[in-house]
């Protein structure tokens, strides 16, 4: 129906094509091996692992210090939920560790989180306090924790970085 185009026109076009298929086929394959590079890039440790240990106090009280804190992205304090299970697993006991810096027994909290470097981390040698009995607290009509377990977890995953058992 049309003619063919002839001579240096001819030549033309299809050089103009070739490259344009050319720079098509470059730019695919920089754009895959960007997404293909970038995956390897991202730092996904996951959540860390932690380590502690408990002791209970003489005026009934529970002291569980962290030992050690180890991987994971954030250690911010804001990425933590600690929680206090009973014999039987049921969770008695819950919130954000950043909602129990600072307070102490008396203070209507069931647990307290003292941060012994003020760093706002999670770090060796910070420290939970549990207080059975507290008045106001949902611990208020527990006495004695023996065997309960203490959990901590890394909110962004919901991860168990660590727990141990009340003695």
């Amino acid at each position: 129906m049309y003619p063919e185009p002839q001579g240096q026109n001819s030549a033309n076009l299809k050089v103009v094509v070739a490259v344009a298929m050319l720079l098509l086929v470059v730019i695919v394959l920089m754009s895959v091996m960007y997404v293909w590079s970038a995956s390897f890039l991202q730092d996904d440790e996951g959540a860390p692992l932690a380590t502690f240990s408990a002791t209970k106090q003489t005026d009934g009280t529970y002291l569980v210090k962290v030992i050690k804190v180890s991987g994971g992205k954030s250690l911010s304090m804001y990425s933590f939920h600690y929680f206090i299970k009973d014999g039987n697993r049921s969770t008695i006991e819950t919130g954000e560790v950043a909602g129990i810096m600072g307070f102490a027994a008396g203070s209507g909290r069931a647990v307290c989180y003292n941060d012994n470097d003020q760093d706002s981390r999670l770090s060796s040698g910070d420290t939970f306090l549990i207080i059975p009995g507290e008045p106001g607290s949902t611990l208020e009509n527990r006495l004695d924790l023996e065997g309960y377990i203490f959990e901590l977890h890394y909110s962004p995953t919901n991860d168990i970085i660590g727990s141990t058992t009340l003695p």
